[in-house]
């Protein structure tokens, strides 16, 4: 395992803490159904991300300035995930900062999809974007609204085609 792996390692966990710590300041069995469908999307996602980004980090050339630059625009997503696991508590502020950390992280598939031409890139540009869209639609209603349901509901079925498709999970 390299560095950058370890790296990942540790801002997986660290995103997972800092969603258990919002979760620790909010009263658990008064929480409406969106929170823990947002709960289940923020891990499921950030799951994907952390097994995708072990794999690429195994034989990913490092020394390039490409690599570096992504590896920056990954930190700085990996910032705004456990921003928005520590607002749990507002659920709408929670899915906007989700939003903009899984905007970053595209940005950087973006550019290697750009580079690479490998189709998955592709897919995983346009499904990050669906659930970016999916969590900002949530993020402007009601944590009680049956949209919100709905808007995570359909995120968390994107994530689970993405991890069965993607093969992320092998």
């Amino acid at each position: 395992m390299n560095v950058y792996q370890n790296v990942n390692n540790g801002l997986f966990f660290g995103a997972i803490a800092a969603l258990v710590a919002g979760l620790g300041r909010v009263s658990l069995h008064d929480q409406p159904p969106a929170v823990w469908l947002f709960t289940a999307f923020f891990v499921l996602f950030r799951l994907k991300m952390f097994l995708d980004d072990h794999r690429y980090f195994a034989d990913a050339p490092t020394a390039t300035s490409e690599f570096k630059i992504g590896f920056l625009l990954g930190i700085a997503s990996w910032i705004f995930w456990a921003w928005s696991g520590t607002q749990i508590s507002q659920l709408s502020d929670a899915c906007y900062l989700l939003g903009i950390g899984i905007t970053i992280a595209t940005v950087w598939v973006a550019v290697v999809a750009l580079r690479q031409r490998k189709p998955h890139h592709f897919i995983w540009v346009g499904t990050n974007a669906i659930c970016v869209a999916l969590l900002w639609s949530a993020s402007r209603r009601p944590a009680t609204d049956w949209l919100s349901v709905c808007f995570l509901a359909f995120a968390i079925l994107i994530v689970m085609v993405d991890l069965t498709w993607s093969k992320s999970i092998s």
